[in-house]
Formats: C-alpha cells, sequence, structure tokens
C-alpha cells in the first residue's frame, strides 16, 4: 500500500429534457442569480443518463466560468439544513488556500425541512472569486446516498473529485492535505480512521464497531493493506469515476465504489483521518438496514473471488497490478 505523501432570489427548477444531455434550469426572469450558481433537477433525468454522461457531455453545458474547474466536491445533503452555513464557514478557507478553480456540488436528496431554500439563501447570490462555481442538484425524492453521489458524479466537471459528508464528521479544513496524498500514480485517496495513525473523536461505540467490523471483512476479502472501506471523505480522478458502476442507492454505495475501484486495479491510497461526531441534525444511518447490505454485497464479493460471477468486468480493468 502506497501510504507517503507526495512532496440569491429563490429559483425554482424547471423540467429538464429526458434526452442524453443534462440542462441547466432557466431562471426566473426576475432572479438575480450569477450565472456560476446553477439549479438543476437531478431527480428528472434518467439514471443511464447520469452513469454513462460522455466527458464534455451533459456538465458542459452547464453555465460556469469560461474555464473547467480543476477541483470539484460533491456534497450530498438530505436534511441538513442546521449544517448548510457552519459548513461554508469551514469550507471556504480551505478551498480559497488552495489558489484552484473549483466547484461545489451539493445533491439535495429530496429534503423536507427546507434545505432546498436555505441552499438558495446560502449559495444563491454569495458573492465570491469567479473561480468559486456552486452547482445545485435536486432529487423530488429521497433516493438515497448512492443515487445523490451518482448525480454529483455526472454533474461534475473537474479532473479530481473530492466527496464528503455535509455534517463535517472529517474536518473540510483537511481536504487541502488529503489532496496532497493525490500522488501521480494513485488513482483514489480515502480517508481512514482505522489506519494506525487515524481515530474517533466522539462518535458512538455502535457506529464504530459497524464500520470496523465491516471493513475488516472486505480486508479480507479484497485487500488487507487497507484499513477501511466505509469513509465518504476522498479524492477520486475522473478516470476511476468514469469506469466504476455503482448500483446501490444507499449507504452500501460509499464502500461499493472503493471494492470495485480495487478489484479493478485501481491505486489506492490512504489518509489517517479522524471521524468526529457530528455538529447538528441528526445521522441518517439506519443500522439494521446497512448490515444487511454489507453482508449481501459481502456474499457477491466472495463469489467474484471465487470466479463464480464477476462483479466487476475483468476485461475492462486498468491492469493487473500489485497492492499499492
Amino acid at each position: 500500500m502506497w501510504s507517503g505523501r507526495t512532496p440569491s432570489t429563490t429559483t425554482k427548477s424547471s423540467e429538464v429534457p429526458s434526452g442524453p444531455r443534462l440542462h441547466a434550469a432557466e431562471p426566473a426572469a426576475s432572479a438575480a442569480r450569477p450565472a456560476r450558481s446553477v439549479i438543476y433537477n437531478a431527480a428528472l433525468v434518467p439514471e443511464e443518463h447520469l452513469l454513462n454522461r460522455p466527458a464534455g457531455g451533459a456538465a458542459a453545458d452547464l453555465p460556469g466560468p469560461p474555464r473547467l474547474p480543476q477541483l470539484s466536491i460533491v456534497i450530498p445533503v438530505y436534511n441538513e439544513r442546521a449544517n448548510l452555513l457552519p459548513l461554508w464557514e469551514e469550507l471556504r478557507p480551505s478551498l480559497i488556500s488552495m489558489g484552484r478553480t473549483f466547484e461545489v456540488i451539493f445533491v439535495d436528496d429530496g429534503s423536507t425541512d427546507g434545505t432546498a431554500q436555505a441552499l438558495d439563501d446560502t449559495f444563491g447570490n454569495r458573492n465570491e472569486p469567479p473561480h468559486f462555481t456552486f452547482v445545485v442538484a435536486r432529487h423530488r425524492t429521497n433516493r438515497g446516498l448512492g443515487a445523490a453521489l451518482r448525480s454529483g458524479f455526472a454533474a461534475a466537471q473537474g479532473q479530481v473529485v473530492v466527496t464528503t459528508d455535509s455534517d463535517g464528521t472529517y474536518a473540510f479544513s483537511e481536504i487541502p492535505v488529503l489532496l496532497s496524498y493525490l500522488g501521480p500514480e494513485i488513482d483514489v485517496v480515502t480517508a481512514s480512521l482505522h489506519h494506525p495513525a487515524g481515530g474517533v473523536d466522539g462518535v458512538a461505540a455502535y457506529r464504530v464497531l459497524l464500520s470496523r467490523g465491516a471493513s475488516a471483512i472486505y480486508r479480507l476479502l479484497v485487500d488487507w493493506q487497507l484499513h477501511t472501506y466505509t469513509a465518504l471523505f476522498r479524492a477520486i480522478r475522473r478516470r476511476v469515476i468514469e469506469q466504476v458502476v455503482v448500483e446501490s442507492d444507499g449507504f452500501l454505495a460509499v464502500t461499493e465504489f472503493l471494492v470495485k475501484a480495487r478489484l479493478m486495479g485501481f491505486r489506492i491510497a490512504e489518509y489517517p483521518a479522524v471521524l468526529r461526531t457530528r455538529a447538528a441534525g441528526e445521522s441518517k444511518l439506519r443500522t439494521t438496514r446497512v448490515v444487511l447490505a454489507h453482508l449481501g454485497f459481502q456474499r457477491r464479493v466472495l463469489m467474484h473471488r471465487l470466479h463464480v460471477m464477476d462483479l466487476v468486468d475483468r476485461r475492462r480493468t486498468p491492469g493487473s497490478r500489485e497492492s499499492v
């Protein structure tokens, strides 16, 4: 395993055509939304179009800066109204310090607590530097974390995509450090609370036990040198997103993505990190449902290892590589 470091006014979403391109919603004529703020309704786009968007396709139609962003940050949100302003107050200084062009993509997964309005109020008319872009994707109903990630990936234009929780359980200020682990030979960097140098701070014991137990099984089935398979805080190169297909709509998608990427031969580095308790709101994780999902997926991984079935297309792997 490679483990070292490399030196507004509110605008409602309009109908989106069901064709292969994903178009931005047109703001009302009276809206004063800056061109770099985009809202579209991801729920109205067929799933296959979100998964198989060609490079330079749908997302290239979204209005924004003339230069594509170097970095996309995908943040799924579901009933997180109370966390949005603290999120931005912590995230903004880190992004400014990096000196990159970037976009922040919020995927509102059918929130019912006013999160949609809060996103408009917080980011719609924000006066930020021109290299800041905000995108809001909306699901009409709650479809799950996996579906939200697919919508975020479909909208992302950056060559590197960072995924993170909206509740600050991994510090947004650590994004620059996370990216520093993404060396030329690395395809994915994932936060690792179970790494010997990682840890937890105030997180419920049963949550840690669930994560540690699931990761231990995946270590046996996939790659022993990776300690954590359940963290959403990651930096991912675009080529990985374009090849790894995630089927799960729920929390399992986080693990499914990493497992499939590793089985396909992509190189993964761990960033030892501390998982914190959320600052506000409540967790959306439902323990029984998540445990059952992991057990079913672990069976499929075992069947893949035994060559009984193919979890990934072995013919499309980027090459046989040793553990990184």
